[in-house]
């Protein structure tokens, strides 16, 4: 029976050995069937089953990103759901019971994956994880569906897996935007972006994780999703206690925002005050997440701000255009005298270039 909310999971939570993190990760292809060169990791040694019977527990690799339809994720408590940020484990292993039997035949046969009708199918499986969230706080209690589960591919499927042994490899912990209006992908049209979308867009989320993370790791890892609306929310993370969710022994933060220096706006989604953003970067990374996307605190700092261009125009050598920094008060207060500094500071500038020799930068 058809139901409009979402397909539950479960991760159990607080349980399990944390093994010290490392900041930096560089993750090759693994298949999810192939087995890991870490003795130690069951994930990825343990072969998907060929056959389970309804009502049998499994351990599932839940997969936020592959149904863009319905974005849920699962949450400890209605407060975490419900209070923003909304912070929830979108992809990784969960608890799971069989609800159909489910047999895998030998591969090269016509029907490869049947279930004892006879109709080509993925597994069937109901998440034992009680409290949902959507992006906007909506909260689904999965006990109130009893009917409610939800078709994985066998290779999202392991059995005798422990929590104790569930420790992925590499954990992603994203910060993206989760206001009332989605963020347009713009894919079409002058200065479109392309299938892919923006890079605040939930189809840029999806793709990097379904096109790129699944099949070059397999179930080998863990989604932490931090959903924003506004500003404020950045103060709110506290990255200690993000840490202390991610179960893998390599931590990475991803942040899909775009910085600004106006005032937040329902009408632009997906943009966060420029100094929250850089601030929450450097506390994640002095705790030990490290940036991977888009680039290091430090060096995104300069890159928004365009500091670097200041800075590079007094060297003739980087061949960097006249430039300079007017402040922002003077502009409001005398914007007359704010236009004869610049102009008179690029004069400075361009002449220093007609002056000093030219070297050339190794």
């Amino acid at each position: 029976m058809a139901s409009p909310v979402p397909h539950p999971p479960d991760r159990p939570t607080g349980k399990g050995t944390k093994r010290p993190h490392a900041s930096i990760v560089s993750a090759g292809p693994v298949s999810p069937t192939v087995q890991s060169q870490d003795a130690g990791n069951q994930l990825i040694a343990s072969a998907p089953p060929r056959q389970l019977a309804a009502g049998q527990r499994v351990q599932v690799f839940h997969r936020f990103q592959k149904n863009s339809a319905d974005l849920w994720i699962p949450v400890s408590s209605v407060f975490a759901g419900q209070c923003s940020p909304r912070i929830g484990t979108s992809d990784g292993w969960m608890s799971a019971t069989v609800t159909r039997d489910w047999h895998q035949e030998m591969p090269g046969t016509a029907m490869s994956t049947t279930t004892p009708s006879g109709n080509n199918s993925d597994i069937s499986v109901r998440f034992r994880h009680r409290l949902w969230s959507d992006r906007r706080g909506n909260i689904t209690d999965s006990t109130k569906y009893p009917d409610l589960c939800e078709r994985v591919s066998p290779e999202q499927v392991r059995v005798d897996l422990s929590s104790d042994d569930l420790d992925p490899e590499l954990t992603f912990v994203v910060v993206r935007w989760g206001g009332e209006t989605r963020c347009d992908p713009v894919t079409d049209g002058d200065g479109g972006w392309g299938p892919t979308g923006s890079n605040v867009s939930d189809p840029y989320v999806k793709y990097f994780f379904e096109r790129v993370v699944w099949p070059t790791m397999g179930p080998n890892y863990q989604v932490l999703t931090v959903f924003v609306r506004h500003s404020s929310d950045l103060a709110k993370i506290h990255p200690p206690s993000l840490l202390h969710m991610c179960h893998a022994r390599k931590v990475v933060g991803m942040y899909f925002l775009w910085p600004s220096c106006f005032q937040d706006s329902a009408d632009m989604p997906g943009y966060v005050n420029q100094a929250a953003l850089i601030q929450l970067m450097s506390d994640m990374e002095a705790t030990g997440i490290i940036t991977k996307f888009p680039h290091h605190a430090h060096l995104y700092r300069q890159l928004i701000s365009k500091d670097w261009m200041a800075h590079l125009a007094l060297m003739p050598g980087y061949n960097v255009p006249a430039t300079t920094k007017v402040s922002r008060g003077l502009i409001l207060d005398h914007p007359e005298r704010a236009a004869r500094l610049a102009v008179d500071a690029l004069e400075s500038v361009s002449y220093t270039h007609l002056t000093l020799p030219t070297k050339r930068i190794v």
